[in-house]
């Protein structure tokens, strides 16, 4: 006796090196990426609403879903419109390869290597043609993405909106998980991160509604596995090293700072990137503004990276890096960004020439004219309680109306003296906006 099989056919894409299969009978067509309406505070992953001939639908970009390695600087994208209970959602994909018929014997369990935040989202997978074809559960990924978009608040994580009695609502015991874990950390306490760990480890809670105790496991191990952690306030030597960071900057760029220049009229955007190192935060804002910004070149953007190491200001002003560099930017990126040297790889001298690196330290940066943007990462953490006010009322004369400031997730200026910086949020991500 025969055993009956059941064949189904996979649209298949491409996310960077990766093949992903989705079933067709749950597509409605294949667009090419093109203007979407962004709407704030939503999640990360969420690229915007498309009208498709009078239906809003929302678009996701599965490569910040999935938290692929690599930052995303292409544009030549397309969208698959998938339709899951009756409702439509749009994936951003990096290309549509073909149409595969198979077999659902032929579906073999996910192999080790797939990443957690991946694997629970894949039926399994299947060899074509020398090539492993993953599927996706697409039912699973609309259920958690709509969830996300509708839901806000506490549970969507996306609109804390700074309210305390949400933030501090930890218990005695899971102060000392947190103050544990702290422990075993090479960091200082100061008025910025006790506050700043504590309210990140609150927020994770709220995100992710589990127990404190597997919030910090959490963290751990993504240090062990050497996945960024803002608890790792040691510079990375590779260039968008902190997806989050970037998507909001990017955030308000598209959403604050730009539609004010504007409304006034000015095409100027100055932004300082304070304790750049060897250069990776600032080039890697650079190639993203050039990305993402439209009509860049119309935009008079200055870029001014400071720093108290003269060893360091001289290599980001040579701007030659490794591979080991540069693998978090794909092959396409590379060549539109650098020039290979021997083997290395320089930043293309038309980019350099848009950054202006100087120096200064935390305790004595010059007042800086007319900055709409401080990206200031992991600086507070390192610095004496005395010295940070003294920094930020340097920041605040510096920063235009209207103006931000941008720290990283565990940084927090909630019991610090600052009368010019109101706190607010954005994707999820706190920034100070010059008032």
């Amino acid at each position: 006796m025969e055993v009956a099989t059941t064949t189904k056919q996979l649209v298949t894409f491409q996310l960077e090196d990766d093949l992903f299969g989705i079933d067709i009978m749950l597509t409605q067509e294949i667009l090419k990426l093109g203007s979407l309406r962004k709407i704030p505070n939503s999640p990360y992953y969420f690229e915007g609403m498309l009208n498709l001939r009078g239906n809003v639908i929302p678009i996701v970009n599965f490569k910040k879903f999935f938290t692929f390695g690599t930052f995303d600087l292409s544009k030549d994208k397309g969208i698959i419109i998938t339709h899951v209970e009756d409702q439509h959602f749009g994936i951003v994909i990096d290309k549509v390869q073909r149409v595969v018929a198979l077999e659902d014997s032929n579906i073999k369990p996910t192999p080790e290597g797939f990443s957690k935040s991946l694997k629970q989202y894949i039926f399994g997978v299947v060899e074509y043609q020398d090539e492993i074809i993953a599927i996706l559960d697409i039912q699973a990924i609309f259920q958690i993405t709509c969830k996300d978009l509708t839901e806000g608040g506490e549970i969507g994580h996306y609109n804390l909106d700074f309210r305390r009695d949400k933030l501090n609502n930890l218990s005695v015991v899971e102060e000392k998980v947190i103050d544990q874990f702290v422990e075993s950390l090479d960091i200082k306490p100061n008025i910025v991160t006790s506050t700043g760990v504590h309210n990140y480890f609150s927020r994770m809670k709220i995100r992710t509604q589990f127990p404190m105790n597997k919030v910090v496991q959490r963290a751990k191990e993504s240090m062990l596995e050497d996945i960024y952690t803002p608890f790792r306030l040691d510079k990375s030597d590779q260039f968008f090293d902190n997806d989050s960071d970037y998507f909001a900057i990017l955030a308000l760029l598209e959403q604050l700072i730009i539609p004010n220049k504007e409304r006034k009229g000015t095409n100027k955007i100055r932004i300082v990137n304070l304790g750049c190192g060897k250069g990776q935060e600032l080039y890697s804002l650079l190639f993203m503004l050039k990305t993402y910004i439209f009509g860049f070149e119309k935009w008079d953007v200055t870029l001014i990276g400071v720093d108290e190491n003269y060893n360091q200001l001289n290599f980001a002003k040579e701007g030659l890096y490794t591979s080991s560099n540069l693998t978090r930017i794909n092959k396409k990126d590379l060549l539109n960004y650098f020039d290979e040297e021997n083997g290395n790889y320089r930043v293309k001298k038309s980019l350099r020439d848009r950054i202006i690196f100087r120096f200064g330290t935390a305790k004595n940066v010059d007042t800086i004219k007319d900055v709409d943007m401080f990206f200031c990462r992991g600086i507070f953490s390192r610095m004496e309680n005395n010295g940070i006010e003294q920094l930020l009322t340097t920041i605040g004369e510096s920063l235009n109306p209207q103006g931000v400031l941008l720290l990283s997730e565990i940084e927090d200026l909630y019991f610090v003296e600052h009368s010019l910086l109101s706190p607010k949020e954005i994707n999820g991500h706190r920034y100070y906006i010059c008032t």
